[in-house]
């Protein structure tokens, strides 16, 4: 009898160890922020150049009873500490001592700026710490505004043509986005700090135009895009002094280069832009070409110029396309955007025209350096001249980034793991107690 106790407290050991493996499997594989940790040693590209250019004491505080999420806050703002010694962190278990404020919350404070991000309705994690830093060093109530009405691409639309990828990376670099239609809304509000007018399809009305005028007029900064489709406005041109030449821009050497149609123009050199230049070619597909005529009060240097492989096609695109020069197609180098600069009332006026505006779209702004062209363009536009240095685009966090695979297995495979761990040994042992009954009836008949 003694060597069946023993033989069953063997069992039992085993057993329990089955379940303890089963349990801590599982309890890993609801853990999500394990793997993430995995998967997330480092910040992105864009965060590290962003703590560079943070030169006083920026303090993190937290506050929150459960140790959990502590630790993982803990854990992020050292990776941010690496980076960036500036950074203070604190901690305490109570709430923070402001009206309203969240049971769990991070206080981020900057100079005499500060951000509260509620940790009931967000997770710890680097974009939206990454974008709060942003916001704090933002000029507060400052909105960038897209003109609508006229057929322009939807900031929060999702066709190819839209921009709601672009709107939705500005959101997050702390940018605030409002639509304005003026039909509806017969002014441009103050503090509207950058207009985008967009790829307009229907002409403005008188109103609109002098509103635009206007609003020119008292130094406020701009964004205009234009396209072979759009339509001309004729007054913004006599405004600013910045025509359209008429066909669409070919690249030959672009479609050397690989590009699916020989109207996608490729930029490879930023020689004159005001920002840090993406890291890698940009690309603009159906675009114009632009001819600036002297202003008086604007002084405009060249922001983006085609190659000599350029021209400018008056036909149909399609067939057999080539240069010809008796139709008024003019050769590169083209001009494909400008900024215009002037000062006004102590403050550096700044309008930006570029001959497309499919770069930005929901279909090419993944492509390329596009993105991080349109967001140091915003930046400069924004006289936000301490970020314009940032090497964009933000990376995803790297949730995101893990594969489907992996994904897949965490969801599913280990869960069904530490189901199968926990019934296989429970098998085994009711199998083994069977046995060993059958033993134990056969010993006591022998004796």
């Amino acid at each position: 009898m003694n060597i069946l106790k023993k033989y069953f407290f063997k069992e039992i050991a085993i057993l329990i160890g089955f379940l303890l493996i089963a349990i801590l499997v599982y309890s890993i594989s609801i853990k999500f922020s394990f793997f993430k940790s995995l998967y997330s040693q480092d910040l992105s590209t864009t965060t590290k150049s962003l703590l560079a250019n943070i030169h006083q004491p920026l303090t993190i505080q937290l506050a929150s009873n459960n140790p959990e999420l502590a630790n993982q806050v803990k854990l992020l703002v050292r990776r941010y500490q690496q980076y960036q010694p500036l950074i203070i962190f604190t901690s305490k278990k109570n709430t923070l001592n402001e009206p309203h404020s969240p049971q769990h919350a991070l206080l981020i404070s900057y100079q005499n700026c500060r951000e509260i991000l509620d940790l009931n309705m967000i997770s710890p994690n680097e974009t939206h710490l990454t974008q709060t830093l942003f916001k704090l060093q933002r000029k507060p109530n400052q909105w960038v505004v897209f003109l609508q009405g006229h057929g322009e691409p939807d900031p929060y639309g999702t066709e190819n043509t839209d921009i709601s990828l672009f709107r939705q990376s500005l959101e997050n670099q702390g940018f605030k986005i409002q639509k304005l239609n003026l039909t509806t809304t017969p002014f441009i509000p103050d503090n509207t700090s950058v207009l985008i007018i967009n790829s307009v399809k229907s002409a403005l009305l008188p109103k609109e135009q002098s509103l635009i005028d206007d609003y020119i007029a008292k130094g406020k900064d701009l964004l205009w895009l234009m396209d072979p489709a759009s339509l001309p406005v004729a007054s913004l041109s006599q405004t600013l002094g910045v025509f359209a030449h008429p066909g669409t821009i070919i690249d030959a050497h672009g479609q050397r280069l690989g590009t699916p149609h020989p109207a996608i123009t490729l930029i490879e050199n930023y020689p004159t832009l005001p920002f840090q230049a993406p890291k890698t070619l940009t690309a603009f597909p159906f675009a114009l070409a632009l001819d600036v005529i002297n202003h008086p009060d604007f002084q405009s240097k060249p922001m983006l110029i085609t190659n000599e492989s350029t021209w400018t096609e008056t036909s149909a695109l399609n067939g057999n396309i080539s240069f010809d020069p008796e139709k008024n197609e003019i050769a590169g180098p083209l001009l494909l955007g400008v900024n215009l600069i002037r000062q006004y009332n102590n403050t550096e006026q700044r309008i930006t025209v570029i001959g497309n505006s499919r770069f930005l779209s929901n279909g090419a702004i993944e492509n390329y350096g596009n993105l991080a062209l349109g967001l140091n363009l915003l930046n400069w536009l924004n006289h936000d001249d301490a970020l314009i240095q940032i090497e964009q685009p933000i990376v995803k966090d790297s949730v995101s980034q893990i594969h489907l695979q992996s994904a897949l297995l965490i969801q599913y495979v280990y869960p069904l793991l530490s189901a199968l761990l926990v019934i296989f040994p429970m098998f085994f042992f009711l199998l083994r107690q069977r046995k060993s009954r059958k033993i134990s009836t056969q010993i006591s008949r022998s004796h």
